[in-house]
């Protein structure tokens, strides 16, 4: 994987921990984001645009919780 030997490159290990106050930060930033792109998501769906299966893939989950992580819609992390 290019990434791990990019970081061991640079003297890093793998995998490494992103610090708690950036995590923190993409939580609220993802709390603020989500009620809007909810909102989108289902007006589509009331307009018969997209299907109810494209529905739930295209919610954003809430990041509440002790996850420490943001959970982002499934069809952003279709590529990893």
């Amino acid at each position: 994987m290019w990434a791990e030997s990019f970081l061991k490159s640079r003297n890093n290990t793998y995998p490494f921990t992103v610090p708690l106050k950036v995590v923190e930060k993409n939580k609220v930033d993802a709390a603020r984001f989500s009620p809007f792109w909810n909102e989108i998501i289902r007006n589509l769906r009331e307009e018969d645009y997209i299907t109810n299966f494209e529905l739930e893939l295209l919610l954003m989950p809430r990041n509440s919780g002790d996850i420490p992580m943001v959970q982002w819609p499934l069809f952003l992390l279709a590529s990893k």
